[in-house]
């Protein structure tokens, strides 16, 4: 037996993303819910009702599906690219309108500033952590 034929293709050793994208990924979602979390309590006090929780969604949501749609126009494929952001403006246009007319607003803000604080450290240890390979 050739002991060549024995070692691991070395080159498919490293694919895909790195274990730091998913906890950043995590974290992220995780920030996400903290912020939706004292709207979605306020709608279930009564303090902010269920129409205007709605409204804000779907204006924000489609003023995001705007946004979205012209990035994505920058996209080297146009119609890909927009497309994708016209989902992506959606989704995170829908999820943040409502903040709009909560009433726990400073709440809301702050988990907004230290959630984007902590992204920002998170980020910061994955280029630490992680460097680039050399090709």
């Amino acid at each position: 037996m050739n002991p060549q034929e024995t070692k691991p293709d070395e080159s498919n050793t490293r694919g895909g993303y790195p274990l730091l994208a998913l906890f950043f990924a995590v974290a992220a979602s995780a920030i996400l819910i903290a912020l939706v979390a004292p709207v979605i309590t306020s709608v279930n006090d009564g303090q902010v009702g269920a129409a205007e929780f709605w409204v804000a969604s779907a204006i924000v949501g489609a003023v995001g599906m705007i946004i979205g749609g012209f990035v994505g126009l920058y996209h080297y494929r146009r119609l890909f690219g927009a497309g994708l952001g016209i989902v992506t403006g959606a989704i995170i246009g829908s999820i943040v309108g409502p903040v709009a007319v909560s009433p726990n607003y400073q709440e809301v803000m702050a988990t907004c500033l230290g959630g984007s604080l902590l992204l920002l450290v998170l980020g910061l240890l994955c280029r630490i952590l992680d460097p680039p390979t050399p090709n």
